[in-house]
Parts: structure tokens; sequence; C-alpha cells
């Protein structure tokens, strides 16, 4: 029986974004050690991953400080060196460094990193603190890193570190994603949303600045009656603070409705008509956006890497000459029911063409059974 070991810095990312991958793997007869942290910000799934996996691992990486990260360093690091795995497959920054760390020079040949998304340390108005994080992490990539496989979610994300890091092109694949596996629902009936001459647009996310939330909210001042936003998510501390946010939040502005966090984005779903990400941020490629196409919504969204793969310009929604009110604006009021109705196939067809968790999985196993062909002979 092969092998492997997923390692990611949240567990809530390693349950909703890795589960079916660990279903898949166990369903081929791997045995399957999931590493995460203890909790997620939005609660805990321990449970969860306990229930999926053979076994489970959770730390404390940088949740519980600069201690933390190195209690997780010694733990991760003996648990590669007592046990034999055949793929070790780390996602984010986090985890990559602290897997490079504990790998070397152990296994770093049957070690796999995901890119889920660059981050702010990548976006073009990273402030100065950030700029000089992102010179570390390429020289990190460059010194430590030179037999890993790399696995990028969009193009620009893959094109940018090949030319930073000075990644071998050999060792580097580009996926649509990590995949999401379609099960037609309906609504939850005690969260109904939907009413009959209103159109509903999703906001689903971490809600940070570089996400354009403060721009999307502004912008609801310039759209059509007919239109609310719901807004999901966990508020960061420090837009927590601003009074837009505030007023949001409070149920102060009139077409606008916060709604927390969700725990099953599927439930909502069906009574969504658009889905918007006006994002700034290096996403990888949003897995709301992913599940947005697989219901057959509207989209709209930023130019960002990654996002703008989701639509096609002016059949299933819009991607924003710039992220702002105005810009937003101008697009929200080009949707119409017959828009949103002339949308849902060319969504669909997209999402089974190019995300589907079927076609993802597939592509990770053959990565898999590459790298452990290279490492037997």
């Amino acid at each position: 029986m092969k092998t492997a070991i997923l390692i990611s810095n949240t567990d809530g990312a390693q349950f909703k974004f890795r589960g079916e991958l660990i279903k898949a793997l166990r369903n081929n007869d791997w045995h399957v050690t999931s590493v995460s942290s203890k909790n997620s910000p939005e609660g805990s799934y321990q449970d969860c991953l306990k229930e999926i996996s053979n076994d489970s691992y959770f730390l404390d990486f940088f949740r519980g400080g600069f201690l933390g990260y190195i209690k997780t360093y010694l733990h991760l690091r003996k648990l590669l060196k007592n046990s034999k795995f055949d793929i070790i497959h780390a996602y984010g920054h986090e985890a990559a460094i602290i897997t490079i760390l504990s790998c070397r020079p152990l296994h770093n040949k049957k070690l796999i990193i995901t890119f889920t998304g660059l981050g702010r340390l990548y976006s073009i108005d990273a402030n100065i603190f950030y700029r000089a994080l992102k010179i570390f992490l390429n020289l990190f990539y460059r010194i430590f890193s030179k037999n890993v496989r790399y696995i990028f979610l969009n193009k620009e994300d893959k094109f940018q570190l090949i030319l930073e890091c000075n990644l071998k092109s050999d060792n580097v694949t580009l996926l649509n994603g990590e995949g999401f596996s379609f099960v037609a629902g309906s609504s939850d009936p005690s969260t109904i949303y939907k009413s009959a001459n209103n159109i509903n647009i999703l906001f689903a996310g971490r809600l940070i600045k570089e996400k354009g939330i403060v721009e999307l909210i502004e912008a609801m001042s310039y759209v059509r009656s007919d239109f609310t936003l719901l807004i999901a998510g966990v508020v960061d501390d420090d837009l927590g603070n601003l009074k837009i946010m505030k007023d949001a939040i409070d149920g102060n502005i009139k077409n606008i409705k916060f709604i927390g966090f969700l725990n099953n984005l599927p439930e909502i779903l069906p009574q969504i008509d658009i889905v918007i990400l006006p994002s700034k941020y290096r996403e990888g490629l949003p897995r709301i956006l992913i599940e947005a196409l697989a219901y057959g919504k509207c989209i709209i969204t930023s130019n960002a890497p990654g996002a703008n793969a989701t639509v096609i310009n002016g059949l299933n929604g819009y991607i924003l000459d710039k992220v702002t009110p105005d810009s937003i604006a101008k697009c929200i009021n080009l949707i119409d029911n017959i828009f949103i109705g002339n949308a849902e196939e060319y969504s669909k067809e997209l999402f089974f063409k190019k995300f589907d968790s079927k076609v993802i999985i597939s592509e990770i196993l053959t990565i898999y059974k590459k790298v452990n062909d290279i490492n037997n002979i």
C-alpha cells in the first residue's frame, strides 16, 4: 500500500479543499496521513479530517506564535523521519516552508508543493514589509527546493515563480484548481434570501481589503434597486474597524445583508444569481468561483490571475477593468434576468470541462505516479 502525507496550514482548508483528494486516494488503496493546524478561524474541522483520513495530526503552525511554529517543525520533522511516505504534499507558503525544512535531506525528492495562491506578498501594491518577505521567500525557494515538484493553479503564478525562483520547468505542473465535486442540492429552508423580484449577489470569502470588499460595498450605492448583496465570511480585524464595514454588518445599508460564515455554501447557492469576487489578492484559483460555475451562476470578478479563468467575458459574466466602485457598479448593472439565464449553460459547461474534481484528481494521481516512478529508479 502506498502512503501519502498531506500538509496544510489550516484544518478547514485541508478538509474543504483536499477532502475529495483524500477520499479518492483511500479509494485507490492509499494510506493517507493529514497534518494541519488545530483549528481554522471559522471553527474546528478535526473530527471531519479524522473521519476521512487514516491518520490525522493537528499542530500549531503560526497560530501558536513563533514557538508554536518551532514545535510544529520538530513534530513534523520527527513524523517524516520515522515514517516512510511515498508522497509528501504541502499546500501554500506556510506549510511549504516548514515541510521543506523538515524534509531536508530526507525526502525532498518525494515532495510536492501546491501554490494555492501567491498571496499578499506578491500583490502589485504590497507594502515594504511584504516586499521584503517576498525577496526572502524567493531566495528560500531558490536554495532549498531544488528537487521539489510544484503545482500551480494559474499560469501567471507559474511563470512568475519559474522566473523569480529559477524553478525547473520540468518539475512544474499547471492545474485548474483543486477540484470540486458537484452534487445538485436545494437551499436550506431555514435560510431563504431569495424573493421574486430581486437579483441576489453573493460575496463569500475572507473579508480582507485585498479582496475588494470595501469597493464592492461602495458600489452598491450605484446599482439598480433590484440587486441585493449578501456578504458571507469572517471579518478581518483591521477591516472590522471601518465604518462602512460596520454599517454593512449591522444592516444599516439597505441593499446589503451580512450573513456571516457559511459552513455549507451549496445550501445557499441555489438562491444566488451572481457570485462576485473583485479581488486584488493573488489567490491561485478561488474555490468560490469554481462552485459558482458548477451551479451555473453568473460571475463578476477582477482580472486577477486564476479568477479571470472562470469567466467568458460577456457570456457567463464580466471581468472588471479595475477594482473600483464605478467599475463594479457598471458590470453589475449590465446584468439582468435574461443574461443570468443564458449564463447558466456557459458556466456549467466550463466547470465540467476544466474544473470538475474527477479531472483534477486524475491529474494529481498522474503526478504522484511520476514522482514514485522517479524515486524507484
